[in-house]
């Protein structure tokens, strides 16, 4: 992420908004990718270094967002670490960041497995307590919403713990399938809670809110409802984004025959969604292309050493190439215009 005032973290945030907002977190594939997407969101917004340093708050920090001055940061420690032979000291670290302070030299590192553990032991406590504190609401999200509310609950357990405005109207929204909760949700992350006015933290909350904010994926679909809608959907080549699984749910509902040419022309470009991926296929990421016409002239896997995979176009996407829809009537061309400028690119009925 080149530039620090935040928009590339807020751009990819929206495409893993999309990605996720579908996705089945009750399957093993599908809480596999939550927690690829969640570490990765954690290192785009926390980092990771391996040395003691001061966050943005002027808190003892270490590995990938792990404040040591918290209650309980010595005991989460410990554990993490009770079974490594080569146990990392809380004490030694601490010292060495004070020693720092004077002579500017670290002599104390962590190893990269070793943030990874810490990591580990720390999202597990905090996510039982998240679980706990949102009961059965926490089931009724959408992969998108928890990934938001976990990396807020990481850097500002203030904000969403019971008893916020947050959890309020995110419980109404729920409760309701009401989008204007939501978006009262969202406003709380974006607008109410960086007290300090901290351009750092304020790029925090602005990815974040833009994570949560589900009325903007493609495919939305409200608490309670099934996972993608069952019904056929017009997309637009090159530019919508189709949540990952999405072909797997939609193998029960084939039905060609509302499309005007088989979809075996298309292919859905799928990445590893690492940080080995180059950023021109990255921006590839779940769209569909021709498999006539790929984008840059090759196909997922054809580039040396691209891992970049070809997945298959389910039948009920029917695809819109945006070149068969530049001459229609002029009411019709009213209607497209909308359609660019305000839908993250599912085509919609007028």
């Amino acid at each position: 992420m080149s530039r620090d005032d935040g928009k590339e973290k807020v751009e990819e945030a929206r495409l893993i908004r999309d990605l996720t907002h579908n996705l089945d977190l009750e399957s093993p594939s599908g809480k596999a990718q939550y927690d690829k997407l969640l570490k990765q969101m954690f290192v785009m917004l926390e980092g990771m270094k391996l040395q003691v340093y001061r966050d943005t708050e002027g808190y003892m920090t270490i590995g990938v967002g792990f404040n040591m001055e918290a209650p309980g940061a010595r005991e989460e420690w410990n554990k993490a670490f009770s079974n490594d032979p080569n146990k990392p000291s809380f004490d030694a670290f601490k010292k060495d960041f004070e020693t720092f302070g004077k002579d500017k030299t670290h002599k104390l590192s962590f190893t990269k497995e070793q943030a990874w553990v810490l990591f580990d032991r720390a999202r597990k406590s905090r996510f039982d307590r998240l679980e706990e504190s949102y009961g059965a609401d926490w089931h009724k999200l959408r992969g998108n919403e928890r990934l938001a509310i976990e990396l807020l609950f990481y850097n500002c357990e203030g904000l969403v713990r019971n008893g916020t405005n947050f959890k309020h109207y995110l419980h109404n929204y729920i409760d309701t399938k009401d989008k204007a909760y939501l978006l009262a949700a969202v406003d709380q992350v974006k607008n109410h809670s960086n007290r300090k006015n901290d351009p750092r933290i304020q790029i925090h909350r602005n990815t974040c809110a833009e994570l949560i904010n589900s009325t903007k994926s493609p495919f939305y679909t409200p608490p309670g409802h099934p996972l993608l809608p069952l019904k056929p959907v017009k997309v637009v080549l090159g530019k919508t984004v189709i949540p990952l699984g999405f072909s797997q749910y939609s193998s029960l509902f084939l039905i060609n025959q509302y499309l005007d040419k088989p979809n075996e022309d298309y292919f859905i470009w799928r990445t590893q969604m690492d940080g080995k991926v180059r950023d021109a296929h990255r921006a590839y990421e779940g769209r569909i292309f021709k498999r006539s016409a790929p984008p840059g002239g090759s196909m997922p896997g054809d580039d040396f050493n691209c891992r970049c995979v070809a997945e298959d176009v389910p039948y009920n996407l029917i695809v819109i190439e945006q070149s068969i829809m530049l001459n229609p009537a002029d009411d019709y061309k009213k209607a497209l215009a909308y359609f660019m400028r305000n839908v993250n690119g599912v085509y919609v009925e007028f």
